[in-house]
């Protein structure tokens, strides 16, 4: 049988490198940067999580109604792009709507919506990556 020995006790360091014994933490005087006048915002990162657990905080129908018109807004799109191109003409505006639709696509509650979306950026997608290559 393996022994655990009690820890003793623990000595706390300050910031300026000195010990205290009795195990208190204390930051000297002027040791702490001035923090005023100091503003900023939060990282891409932290702000991309904060905005996906809002959606996910969205009622079902709510998140199901952002899908459907992201989802218009996307087959909308695809078809100026094949008007434009039965028409024998460039679509830029059509190409930078489904880029702009296409980047994040929102996420449906409902499981039929969720794969039409998918399949129209998908679709999307396959559009540009053609474009890319002209």
């Amino acid at each position: 049988m393996i022994q655990v020995e009690p820890i003793s006790a623990v000595r706390a360091v300050t910031r300026v490198g000195r010990t205290r014994s009795d195990g208190t933490f204390r930051v000297a005087d002027g040791a702490m940067p001035s923090l005023v006048g100091v503003t900023g915002t939060a990282e891409p990162e932290a702000m991309s999580l904060v905005s996906l657990q809002e959606a996910a905080a969205r009622p079902p129908c709510e998140r199901d109604r952002v899908a459907r018109g992201r989802c218009d807004g996307l087959l909308a799109a695809l078809r100026r792009l094949q008007r434009a191109s039965l028409g024998g003409v460039d679509a830029p505006d059509a190409l930078d709507t489904l880029r702009a639709l296409a980047a994040e696509p929102p996420d449906a509650a409902d499981p039929g919506l969720r794969a039409i979306l998918a399949t129209a950026v998908t679709r999307a997608r396959v559009e540009l990556a053609r474009d890319d290559r002209c």
